[in-house]
């Protein structure tokens, strides 16, 4: 009777530890599929990340781009802008130029008129 009653604790205890085994695969089954699950999760949310951040870089350089752009065209226009006025002052100093030529070309022409009736008056 007590080998009987030593197999059925031994055949319980084999059956509690059997039922104790598969709880055990059981959770640590469901553990690990929480932690594929989570990693999977923080895999998606670095991708998201990753494609924010490449989205905020994308939009800086074309900003930056637009912004060079603007700036060149600025300075385009200003450098047109001084050719232009460097243009007219040129246009205006060879204006006076040539008029201050025509005056001393009247000058010369009086002085010699004047020469002329000298000599012949001297004459």
């Amino acid at each position: 009777e007590a080998a009987a009653l030593h197999e059925r604790v031994g055949a319980q205890v084999a059956e509690q530890l059997g039922a104790l085994g598969q709880r055990f695969e059981a959770g640590a089954a469901q553990i690990a599929q929480q932690a594929e699950a989570a990693a999977q999760a923080q895999a998606e949310a670095l991708a998201e990340q990753r494609r924010a951040a490449n989205q905020t870089l994308t939009d800086a350089v074309e900003q930056f781009a637009a912004q060079s752009q603007a700036l060149l065209d600025r300075l385009a226009e200003a450098q047109a802008r001084q050719q232009a006025a460097q243009a007219e002052q040129d246009r205006e100093r060879q204006a006076q130029a040539r008029a201050e030529a025509a005056a001393l070309a009247q000058q010369r022409e009086a002085d010699e008129r004047l020469l002329a009736a000298q000599r012949e008056a001297a004459q």
